[in-house]
Protein backbone atom coordinates (compact mmCIF):
# COMPACT_ATOMS: atom_id res chain seq x y z
CA UNK A 1 0.00 0.00 0.00
CA UNK A 2 1.27 3.33 -1.13
CA UNK A 3 1.26 6.66 1.28
CA UNK A 4 -0.83 9.57 0.53
CA UNK A 5 -1.09 12.80 0.85
CA UNK A 6 2.21 14.87 0.48
CA UNK A 7 4.38 11.79 -0.03
CA UNK A 8 2.06 10.15 -2.90
CA UNK A 9 3.92 12.22 -5.30
CA UNK A 10 7.33 10.98 -4.31
CA UNK A 11 5.79 7.19 -4.98
CA UNK A 12 5.25 8.20 -8.37
CA UNK A 13 8.27 9.09 -9.53
CA UNK A 14 9.84 6.13 -7.42
CA UNK A 15 7.44 3.40 -9.19
CA UNK A 16 8.19 5.12 -13.12
CA UNK A 17 11.76 4.64 -12.25
CA UNK A 18 10.87 1.34 -11.90
CA UNK A 19 8.85 0.77 -14.81
CA UNK A 20 10.94 2.63 -17.36
CA UNK A 21 14.27 1.00 -16.19
CA UNK A 22 15.16 4.33 -16.60
CA UNK A 23 17.99 4.28 -13.71
CA UNK A 24 20.59 6.55 -15.43
CA UNK A 25 17.87 9.62 -16.16
CA UNK A 26 19.36 12.03 -13.99
CA UNK A 27 15.67 14.03 -14.34
CA UNK A 28 13.99 11.63 -12.64
CA UNK A 29 15.82 11.60 -10.28
CA UNK A 30 15.63 15.22 -9.60
CA UNK A 31 12.00 15.45 -9.86
CA UNK A 32 11.76 12.49 -7.27
CA UNK A 33 13.78 15.03 -4.90
CA UNK A 34 12.70 17.84 -5.27
CA UNK A 35 9.11 17.13 -5.03
CA UNK A 36 8.99 18.06 -0.92
CA UNK A 37 10.14 22.00 -1.15
CA UNK A 38 12.49 21.95 1.39
CA UNK A 39 14.84 19.60 -0.79
CA UNK A 40 14.32 21.92 -3.52
CA UNK A 41 15.53 24.53 -1.91
CA UNK A 42 18.46 22.71 -1.35
CA UNK A 43 19.15 21.26 -4.41
CA UNK A 44 18.97 25.11 -6.14
CA UNK A 45 21.90 25.88 -3.48
CA UNK A 46 23.54 23.26 -3.91
CA UNK A 47 23.49 23.27 -7.85
CA UNK A 48 24.12 27.01 -7.85
CA UNK A 49 27.18 26.76 -5.44
CA UNK A 50 28.65 23.56 -7.51
CA UNK A 51 28.57 25.54 -11.11
CA UNK A 52 30.09 28.29 -9.50
CA UNK A 53 32.85 26.25 -7.93
CA UNK A 54 33.15 24.60 -11.17
CA UNK A 55 33.43 27.87 -12.97
CA UNK A 56 36.31 28.59 -10.97
CA UNK A 57 38.00 25.46 -11.14
CA UNK A 58 38.32 26.08 -15.12
CA UNK A 59 39.21 29.55 -14.58
CA UNK A 60 42.23 28.10 -12.70
CA UNK A 61 43.21 25.38 -15.08
CA UNK A 62 42.79 27.96 -17.86
CA UNK A 63 45.80 29.93 -16.51
CA UNK A 64 47.54 27.13 -15.01
CA UNK A 65 47.73 25.17 -18.03
CA UNK A 66 48.43 25.31 -21.91
CA UNK A 67 45.29 23.33 -23.01
CA UNK A 68 42.18 22.42 -20.51
CA UNK A 69 39.35 19.96 -21.30
CA UNK A 70 36.14 20.53 -19.31
CA UNK A 71 33.23 18.09 -19.45
CA UNK A 72 29.57 18.58 -18.57
CA UNK A 73 26.47 17.49 -19.94
CA UNK A 74 25.53 19.27 -22.82
CA UNK A 75 22.36 21.00 -21.51
CA UNK A 76 24.95 22.52 -18.94
CA UNK A 77 27.36 24.12 -21.36
CA UNK A 78 24.59 25.49 -24.00
CA UNK A 79 21.96 28.01 -23.61
CA UNK A 80 21.78 31.24 -22.14
CA UNK A 81 22.71 30.29 -19.01
CA UNK A 82 25.35 27.91 -19.73
CA UNK A 83 29.04 27.66 -19.07
CA UNK A 84 30.00 28.31 -22.30
CA UNK A 85 28.17 32.29 -21.72
CA UNK A 86 29.12 32.31 -17.95
CA UNK A 87 32.93 32.58 -19.47
CA UNK A 88 32.09 34.84 -22.29
CA UNK A 89 30.24 37.03 -19.37
CA UNK A 90 34.11 37.13 -17.47
CA UNK A 91 35.80 37.97 -20.43
CA UNK A 92 36.88 34.81 -21.99
CA UNK A 93 36.72 33.78 -26.46
CA UNK A 94 34.80 31.17 -26.93
CA UNK A 95 35.00 29.83 -30.26
CA UNK A 96 32.46 27.57 -31.52
CA UNK A 97 32.66 24.47 -33.73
Amino acid sequence: MKPCGRYSRRWIYIDKLKSEKTFGSPDLCVDAVTVVPSLHAEFEKIKAQTASDWLRAVEVALHANVSTLAVLPMEEFLGADGMLENLRAKGYEVLEP
